[in-house]
């Protein structure tokens, strides 16, 4: 259940690395998710210090458009803070051809309990 949803439809790196630090600094959220536009052309070295210095685990992704109100935007970002924690894997060279997915898929859940 969303807790919080900020959007922003700026591409200032700025407004989503205050819109992350508050988010996350809130002890009512367990867990991140952020939708970001491609146009927004965000450095990928500051963007994954960004992401790396959160307490609380992200999932998300790049879009050509996101959606907020029934409006598609090119630019800016969705961040939705959830109560709930989720647990989120990695799965490597995902855009790979020569990725074995189901090995990948397999490891990255190895020990996790599914029910």
């Amino acid at each position: 259940m969303p807790k919080e949803i900020v959007f922003s439809s700026t591409t200032e790196l700025s407004v989503l690395a205050q819109a992350l630090t508050r988010v996350d600094q809130d002890d009512e959220v367990g867990s991140l998710l952020l939708f970001s536009c491609d146009e927004n052309n965000y450095p990928l070295e500051a963007v994954n210090t960004l992401l790396s210095g959160l307490s609380k685990p992200i999932i998300g992704g790049i879009f050509p458009q996101i959606l907020h109100q029934n409006s598609a935007y090119t630019t800016g970002f969705v961040l939705v803070g959830f109560k709930e924690t989720l647990n989120v894997r990695a799965i490597p060279q995902l855009s790979s051809d020569e990725a074995d997915y189901e090995e990948a898929i397999a490891q990255a859940f190895d020990g996790i309990d599914s029910s």
